[in-house]
């Protein structure tokens, strides 16, 4: 007599199989789950016991539609291999103060940069790039007294692979394949849960450590950030602080080294007055600003005196150019050429005294402006 196998399951090369049924591995691992999880509703047919089931049919299954999980709001994981989740997060800016303080040997820790600070920072796991693109195409940075090209900028991340680690820009770039949309909108309904306005995010690091918020991380430590000396500062500062004070106060800890100047104040209100009140560096600022201002003459000047020789180089090898090869043996054409490799031999000397001018000025340029950095910063509370 036949042994009965129905119900039982064999195991075979290629799909598995029932009485009647056949199912690949992975749809009987999809089945399995259903049952598990309570979504086999019905059967359409029935060989067991009157009110049961007979699970052991597929072909009885009817299977209702999986619902998502609802999660916390997060943006789109980019493609290639899953990393393992961490749950530290250390957001790098450029300034000197602290930047370099960066865990950037812990593993435990993601490293988060932006715009073209991976020029001065040796890993990173995400990446920033919220300005748009036409100015990043090119435009002329300028970041801790250094001018860097926008364009080599833009060729690096034009250069990252789809699989590589995403970099948040406004929007998906086709030209920029590891490119990723920021969550706009649902950064802001995340942020509406707290009361807040939508599109409170007045820098690039605020996009940063709201996202890092968002996305669940337990420990969230800025480095590099000031918010110092630009303009632009003034605006940026207050809202990062904010967001700071309300991860903090939404559980999260937020670590800012003691050598930023952020969440930090000269002076304790009705206990003593503001540096900028007493006005004890004020003289020192007046003067280094009187400096900066020689040095830039200066610069102008070695500028246009380099410019002038690069001049005459140009016409003195246009000219060699126009002499037609058979009248360059002639008398004249002779005294000519003598006479202006004569003048190139002069000039070279002072090329490269112009070159060195300009190379010491810009290196003053860069002193003074570091030295208004530390003012504003010692003025702010900065260690």
């Amino acid at each position: 007599m036949k042994k009965k196998t129905q119900g039982r399951w064999r195991p075979r090369a290629g799909p598995l199989t029932t009485r009647g049924s056949t199912m690949t591995g992975p749809e009987l691992g999809a089945a399995l789950e259903a049952i598990a999880s309570g979504r086999v509703r019905r059967a359409r047919t029935g060989t067991g016991r009157k009110g049961h089931v007979d699970a052991s049919q597929p072909s009885n299954w009817m299977v209702a539609p999986a619902v998502p999980v609802a999660s916390a709001i997060g943006p789109p994981q980019p493609a290639g291999p899953p990393k393992p989740r961490r749950t530290k997060c250390a957001i790098i800016g450029f300034a000197s103060s602290s930047r370099d303080l960066a865990p950037f040997d812990d593993q435990t820790f993601e490293i988060w940069g932006l715009n073209n600070l991976w020029q001065q920072i040796p890993r990173w796991d995400v990446w920033f790039e919220m300005h748009l693109l036409e100015h990043v195409r090119g435009d002329i940075i300028r970041r801790d007294g250094r001018i860097q090209n926008g364009t080599e900028h833009y060729e690096w991340m034009c250069k990252r692979p789809a699989n590589a680690e995403p970099i948040y820009m406004q929007k998906a770039h086709a030209e920029i394949p590891a490119s990723v949309a920021f969550p706009r909108e649902k950064i802001n309904e995340y942020m509406g849960r707290f009361g807040v306005e939508s599109d409170y995010l007045t820098s690039s690091i605020s996009y940063m450590l709201v996202l890092a918020m968002y996305e669940g991380f337990k420990e969230i430590h800025l480095y590099g950030v000031d918010m110092l000396q630009e303009e632009e500062y003034y605006y940026q500062r207050t809202g990062l602080e904010y967001l700071i004070g309300l991860a903090r106060g939404s559980g999260i800890a937020v670590y800012v080294p003691p050598q930023s100047a952020l969440l930090k104040a000269n002076y304790t209100y009705g206990y003593s007055e503001p540096v900028a009140t007493k006005g004890s560096l004020h003289p020192l600022t007046k003067k280094i600003m009187e400096l900066e201002d020689q040095v830039r003459d200066r610069h102008a000047k070695a500028t246009e005196a380099a410019q002038t020789i690069n001049g005459v180089f140009q016409t003195l090898g246009l000219l060699r150019k126009w002499i037609p090869p058979e009248k360059k043996e002639t008398p004249d054409m002779v005294e000519v050429l003598k006479w202006a490799d004569e003048v190139t031999t002069k000039m070279q000397p002072r090329q490269a005294g112009a070159i060195e001018s300009m190379n010491k000025i810009e290196g003053l340029l860069q002193g003074t402006q570091t030295i208004k950095t530390w003012i504003e910063h010692i003025e702010r509370g900065g260690a």
